[in-house]
C-alpha cells in the first residue's frame, strides 16, 4: 500500500474514533408555560429576561385571564379566591385612577370615586369638573382588575349600565387619553405621560403560583424573578 493510501486510512480511522470518544448527551430541554393576566403584562419583560438564563428550558409566555389558565406558572395581579399549592410575590402593585390630562377634576375621595362608577354622581361639576356628563369605563368581569376595583371601591356593587368596556389595559388607556370626559382604573405599572393618575389606595401584590411546588427549570425561573435580575428588570414598573 502507498504511504498516501496509509494516511488517508489512518485518517479515516483517527476521525472515527474522534467522534465517538467525543460523543455527549444532549441535555433534555423542557417546555415552560407561563401565562401572565393583562394587568401585569409588564412583568413580561422580566419572565424573557429569566428564561434566558435557564439554557435547560424554552420559555412560552401567553396573555390571558388566569382564572382561565392551564400553565406551569400564572402570574397575576393580587390574591385569588382560592389559593393553588405554590404562591410567590414578584413585586408590588397598586390600582390607580385615571383621567384626560384636561380634566379640570385633579382629585377624588374614595367616597366619590364609588358614587361616580355606581352611577349616584353623573356630573364632573359635582366634583369640581365641568359641567359635561361623565363616561365611565371598566374591564371585562374576567379581568382581576375589575374583580378588586369592584370588591374594594364598589364594596361588592354594581357599575352603572352606562360603563364601557376596555378588552385590555392599552385600550383603556387610549380610551381615556381621547375623551376628556372620561374615567376609568389601571395598573400603575401601565400608566404613561398620556393620562393623569389619581391614587386610590389600593396596594396588591403581583403573585406567581402553580399548581405544584415548582422544580428544576420552573423552580430557577421564580428565583430569578425574585432575585437580583429579576428585580432589577420589574424596579422601574413596580415595588419590591
Amino acid at each position: 500500500m502507498s504511504t498516501v493510501k496509509r494516511l488517508l486510512v489512518l485518517l479515516i480511522l483517527l476521525s472515527g474514533c474522534t467522534s465517538t470518544d467525543i460523543a455527549t448527551e444532549t441535555p433534555e430541554t423542557v417546555t415552560l408555560t407561563v401565562v401572565i393576566s393583562p394587568a401585569v403584562f409588564p412583568v413580561r419583560l422580566a419572565v424573557s429576561t429569566c428564561g434566558a438564563q435557564t439554557p435547560e428550558a424554552v420559555v412560552f409566555i401567553r396573555e390571558g385571564f388566569t382564572g382561565q389558565a392551564d400553565a406551569d406558572l400564572v402570574i397575576r395581579l393580587g390574591e385569588p379566591d382560592n389559593f393553588p399549592s405554590f404562591v410567590a410575590q414578584v413585586a408590588q402593585e397598586e390600582i390607580v385612577l385615571v383621567v384626560s390630562p384636561d380634566n379640570q377634576a385633579a382629585s377624588m375621595t374614595l367616597d366619590q370615586v364609588a358614587d361616580v362608577f355606581s352611577g349616584r354622581i353623573r356630573n364632573w361639576s359635582v366634583i369640581g369638573g365641568s359641567d359635561d356628563e361623565i363616561q365611565v369605563w371598566t374591564f371585562m368581569e374576567a379581568d382581576e382588575t375589575r374583580q378588586i376595583f369592584d370588591r374594594e371601591v364598589l364594596g361588592g356593587g354594581k357599575v352603572v349600565p352606562s360603563a364601557l368596556l376596555a378588552p385590555h389595559p392599552s385600550a383603556m388607556l387610549e380610551a381615556i387619553s381621547r375623551d376628556p370626559l372620561a374615567v376609568g382604573y389601571i395598573p400603575k405599572a401601565w400608566s404613561t405621560d398620556e393620562i393623569s393618575t389619581i391614587l386610590l389606595g389600593i396596594q396588591l401584590p403581583v403573585l406567581v403560583m402553580a399548581d405544584e411546588v415548582p422544580q428544576g427549570a420552573a423552580r430557577e425561573l421564580v428565583a430569578c424573578l425574585q432575585g437580583e435580575m429579576g428585580q432589577e428588570i420589574l424596579a422601574p414598573f413596580y415595588s419590591p
